[in-house]
Protein backbone atom coordinates (compact mmCIF):
# COMPACT_ATOMS: atom_id res chain seq x y z
CA UNK A 1 0.00 0.00 0.00
CA UNK A 2 2.50 2.10 0.40
CA UNK A 3 6.21 2.77 -1.85
CA UNK A 4 8.22 1.51 0.90
CA UNK A 5 6.62 -2.12 1.95
CA UNK A 6 5.94 -2.28 -2.15
CA UNK A 7 9.78 -1.80 -2.07
CA UNK A 8 10.90 -3.40 0.76
CA UNK A 9 8.45 -7.06 -0.68
CA UNK A 10 11.01 -6.66 -4.02
CA UNK A 11 13.89 -6.11 -1.69
CA UNK A 12 14.15 -2.35 -3.47
CA UNK A 13 16.05 0.18 -1.36
CA UNK A 14 13.78 2.72 -0.21
CA UNK A 15 14.45 6.03 1.59
CA UNK A 16 11.62 8.14 2.66
CA UNK A 17 11.15 10.74 5.59
CA UNK A 18 9.24 14.17 6.11
CA UNK A 19 11.00 16.63 4.56
CA UNK A 20 10.72 20.39 5.55
CA UNK A 21 7.90 19.96 7.74
CA UNK A 22 4.33 21.79 7.82
CA UNK A 23 3.04 19.77 5.10
CA UNK A 24 3.96 22.09 2.65
CA UNK A 25 6.64 22.88 -0.22
CA UNK A 26 8.81 25.80 0.76
CA UNK A 27 12.32 27.20 -0.13
CA UNK A 28 13.49 25.90 3.10
CA UNK A 29 12.41 22.94 2.67
CA UNK A 30 13.24 21.79 -1.09
CA UNK A 31 16.53 22.67 -0.15
CA UNK A 32 16.81 20.36 3.00
CA UNK A 33 15.49 17.44 0.69
CA UNK A 34 17.56 18.55 -2.22
CA UNK A 35 21.13 18.60 -0.12
CA UNK A 36 20.20 15.49 1.61
CA UNK A 37 19.29 13.41 -1.32
CA UNK A 38 21.79 14.43 -3.17
CA UNK A 39 24.33 13.73 -0.26
CA UNK A 40 22.48 10.21 0.71
CA UNK A 41 23.04 9.50 -2.93
CA UNK A 42 26.91 10.17 -2.71
CA UNK A 43 27.58 8.43 0.59
CA UNK A 44 25.96 4.99 -1.39
CA UNK A 45 28.29 5.55 -3.89
CA UNK A 46 25.31 6.09 -6.26
CA UNK A 47 26.83 9.48 -7.45
CA UNK A 48 30.82 9.48 -7.86
CA UNK A 49 30.96 13.05 -6.95
CA UNK A 50 29.14 16.29 -5.66
CA UNK A 51 31.17 18.85 -7.67
CA UNK A 52 28.29 18.96 -10.62
CA UNK A 53 25.67 20.34 -7.82
CA UNK A 54 25.85 23.52 -5.87
CA UNK A 55 25.00 23.19 -2.22
CA UNK A 56 25.75 24.29 1.02
CA UNK A 57 28.53 22.83 3.50
CA UNK A 58 27.01 20.13 5.86
CA UNK A 59 26.49 21.32 9.17
CA UNK A 60 28.11 19.69 12.29
CA UNK A 61 25.50 17.00 13.63
CA UNK A 62 23.65 17.56 16.69
CA UNK A 63 22.76 15.46 19.06
CA UNK A 64 19.77 16.50 21.20
CA UNK A 65 17.37 14.18 23.35
CA UNK A 66 13.52 14.44 24.21
CA UNK A 67 13.02 16.60 27.24
CA UNK A 68 10.07 15.92 29.66
CA UNK A 69 7.52 17.39 30.10
CA UNK A 70 8.85 20.79 30.82
CA UNK A 71 9.79 20.79 26.99
CA UNK A 72 6.10 20.55 25.81
CA UNK A 73 4.31 23.80 25.12
CA UNK A 74 0.68 23.40 25.08
CA UNK A 75 -2.21 25.82 23.58
CA UNK A 76 -4.12 27.37 26.61
CA UNK A 77 -7.66 27.71 25.50
CA UNK A 78 -9.47 26.27 22.10
CA UNK A 79 -9.21 28.64 18.62
CA UNK A 80 -6.23 30.14 16.65
CA UNK A 81 -2.12 29.48 17.81
CA UNK A 82 0.08 31.81 16.22
CA UNK A 83 3.62 30.37 16.52
CA UNK A 84 6.62 32.85 17.41
CA UNK A 85 9.29 30.24 16.71
CA UNK A 86 10.74 28.16 13.66
CA UNK A 87 11.79 24.64 14.06
CA UNK A 88 15.94 24.63 14.68
CA UNK A 89 15.49 27.72 16.77
CA UNK A 90 17.32 28.34 19.65
CA UNK A 91 15.32 28.71 22.81
CA UNK A 92 15.67 30.44 26.08
CA UNK A 93 13.68 29.94 28.97
CA UNK A 94 11.22 32.61 29.67
CA UNK A 95 11.20 33.06 25.50
CA UNK A 96 7.76 33.30 23.68
CA UNK A 97 6.23 30.71 21.63
CA UNK A 98 3.60 31.93 20.57
CA UNK A 99 -0.05 33.60 21.09
CA UNK A 100 -3.33 32.17 21.48
CA UNK A 101 -5.60 34.36 19.36
CA UNK A 102 -9.42 34.42 19.62
CA UNK A 103 -11.29 34.54 16.30
CA UNK A 104 -15.54 34.25 17.88
CA UNK A 105 -13.88 37.60 19.97
CA UNK A 106 -11.50 39.78 18.47
CA UNK A 107 -11.49 42.10 20.97
CA UNK A 108 -10.32 40.00 23.71
CA UNK A 109 -6.57 40.13 24.15
CA UNK A 110 -4.01 37.32 22.60
CA UNK A 111 -2.80 35.24 25.47
CA UNK A 112 0.55 34.34 25.41
CA UNK A 113 2.80 31.37 26.02
CA UNK A 114 6.26 31.11 27.04
CA UNK A 115 8.64 27.94 26.69
CA UNK A 116 10.20 27.31 30.13
CA UNK A 117 13.56 25.68 29.16
CA UNK A 118 16.25 26.16 27.06
CA UNK A 119 16.82 23.89 23.80
CA UNK A 120 15.78 23.52 20.08
CA UNK A 121 12.84 23.49 18.67
CA UNK A 122 12.30 20.35 17.31
CA UNK A 123 8.56 19.56 16.94
CA UNK A 124 5.81 22.30 15.89
CA UNK A 125 2.34 22.30 15.55
CA UNK A 126 1.64 23.37 11.82
CA UNK A 127 -2.41 23.61 11.96
CA UNK A 128 -3.26 27.35 13.07
CA UNK A 129 -6.46 25.89 14.82
CA UNK A 130 -6.61 24.34 18.04
CA UNK A 131 -7.98 22.23 21.18
CA UNK A 132 -7.30 23.59 24.54
CA UNK A 133 -4.24 21.28 25.57
CA UNK A 134 -3.05 20.35 22.20
CA UNK A 135 1.25 20.43 21.75
CA UNK A 136 2.19 23.58 19.75
CA UNK A 137 5.64 22.92 20.06
CA UNK A 138 8.27 20.95 21.65
CA UNK A 139 11.95 21.66 22.47
CA UNK A 140 14.62 19.49 23.11
CA UNK A 141 18.57 19.82 25.20
CA UNK A 142 21.42 19.01 23.86
CA UNK A 143 22.75 15.34 25.03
Amino acid sequence: MTAASSGHRRKIPYLGGEYGASTSVNPDGVDITRNGVLRSLAHLGVLNTLKRFTMPLAKKTRLIEPGGHDYYMHAPETDLFELATRLGDEIKNGQLCGTAHFTGNPERKGVPTYFRRDGVVDCKRHYGRFESGDCVAHQAPDI
